[in-house]
């Protein structure tokens, strides 16, 4: 339990409680559709384009060396899961849900290089999406980020991706 408090729930808090004074200083989505809201197939779209933004940039120097990367996503999104997954199966490294990692022994976490990636909340307004997301190495090094996303003919594209914290 500890290591989940470390690994998921304190950065997923931190992102989400962060999620008001975010907007406030970026000047990203404030209004509009929010995780439940939002069709499947395009919080599907966004989430995976937001996921390979924080696989490419984050300040982890285990991303050269990892084995896997885990996912999860809040409850309220938590649905859309099994399709980003499907959507990320040719990636490298292996991507796996997070309950994965949960189920490993101790030693089986302690051999492998891993990160963990989150995406705690989605807002879409128009062609605009924010995703407040974050990833976490162990305990090494976490951050909190805000993606911005703008559909252009019929994609989801990255525009900009914050580091809001990093630990």
């Amino acid at each position: 339990m500890n290591l989940l408090l470390k690994t998921f729930i304190f950065p997923a808090l931190l992102i989400l409680l962060s999620g008001n004074a975010v907007c406030q200083k970026t000047g990203n989505v404030k209004e509009g559709l929010r995780n439940s809201d939002i069709p499947h197939s395009t919080l599907v779209k966004i989430e995976v384009a937001a996921f390979k933004a924080l696989f490419k940039e984050n300040a982890s120097a285990t991303k050269e060396k990892a084995t896997y990367y885990f996912l999860s996503l809040t409850d309220s999104i938590n649905k859309s899961l099994p399709s980003v997954l499907d959507k990320l199966k040719r990636n490298s490294p292996e991507v796996k849900d997070i309950s994965v990692f949960n189920s490993m022994t101790d030693q089986e976490k302690s051999e492998i290089d891993f990160l963990s990636f989150n995406i705690s909340g989605v807002i879409v307004s128009g062609n605009k999406a924010s995703v407040y997301c974050g990833y976490y190495e162990g305990n090494v090094s976490s951050s909190g980020n805000v993606i911005e996303l703008r559909k252009r003919f019929g994609k989801w594209r990255v525009v900009s991706n914050k580091m809001m914290w990093i630990s």
